[in-house]
């Protein structure tokens, strides 16, 4: 992932929506981890499931919260997780994952 950042055009699409600063820093601390895991995923050749599922697990309660209301913004940081998902396709166990998430978001 060199030069091109995905989660930076999150960013500013988060900063755009909100100036609730509380808000800011759930939907903030919900990127910063996406972009872990997309670094992971897009700049290893052999990168893990757990690269990706890593961020699913330690994403905080208070973003679970706006996604269960859910808020726009919420929603668009669950599609960029969505994409990382379909890194997996090629896992036999994963393949259609996205398809089965595509209804929600």
């Amino acid at each position: 992932m060199t030069g091109y950042d995905p989660i930076e055009e999150l960013e500013v699409l988060i900063r755009g929506s909100t100036s609730d600063p509380g808000l800011l820093e759930i939907y903030n601390a919900a990127a910063d981890g996406l972009r872990k895991s997309f670094t992971l995923a897009y700049s290893t050749p052999s990168f893990e499931t757990g690269d990706i599922f890593s961020w699913i697990i330690q994403v905080s309660d208070g973003y679970i919260s706006l996604l269960r209301q859910p808020t726009p913004e919420s929603l668009v940081i669950l599609a960029y997780f969505c994409v990382l998902l379909k890194r997996l396709d090629h896992y036999v166990s994963f393949r259609g994952v996205m398809h089965f998430l595509d209804g929600p978001i």
